[in-house]
């Protein structure tokens, strides 16, 4: 509820039903690329900010509009939510911690580094909001269906081996078990 704008009265929900919420997509980065992840993440909502407070060249269209669907076109912001994806996945905004820095040695030159844009994949709820957006980077690919929710693991334990004399006959064979 904190994350929508108050654009007047009645333009915000009294209370959001989690039957009618669902992600529009979610953003994966590599394992270990926590701090790419949070970076993008505040761009992105630093973005959906400026969209709310300055409204640029729609300034004229939605002032000439009736307060509620001012307020409905202000609090419709899925076109530009997939564009900022697009602008910030590729390294817009100030900041970004997006661009990975990878050293390479050439023979007799020293050290050189290079920036490049950390791999990300895009899983989306709908195919089609992925057209939303003019162009994705060569860095972002794309996949149709949300992963599943996983939760954070425990790290897991060794495995302390007995002696067979000790373990009885129904637990040294156990059912392989798959996670899904």
């Amino acid at each position: 509820m904190r994350q929508l704008p108050f654009n007047g009265k009645k333009s915000k929900p009294a209370k959001l039903r989690r039957d009618f919420w669902r992600p529009m997509a979610v953003i994966q980065f590599a394992q270990g690329q926590g701090v790419v992840g949070r970076s993008v993440f505040q761009k992105l909502r630093e973005f959906k900010r400026e969209h709310e407070l300055s409204w640029g060249w729609q300034a004229k269209e939605l002032l000439a509009k009736t307060k509620p669907r001012r307020a409905e076109a202000l609090n419709a912001q899925k076109a530009n939510s997939v564009a900022d994806m697009a602008a910030v996945l590729g390294g817009a905004g100030s900041g970004n911690r997006i661009w990975v820095t990878d050293e390479t040695v050439k023979a007799g030159e020293g050290d050189e580094a290079s920036q490049t844009l950390a791999p990300a994949t895009v899983y989306w709820a709908n195919e089609f909001d992925a057209e939303l957006a003019r162009e994705w980077p060569a860095n972002v690919s794309h996949q149709v269906g949300l992963p599943p929710r996983t939760s954070r693991r425990e790290p897991e334990e060794e495995a302390i081996a007995l002696p067979e004399d000790l373990v009885g006959p129904s637990q040294t064979e156990a059912p392989a078990t798959a996670q899904v």
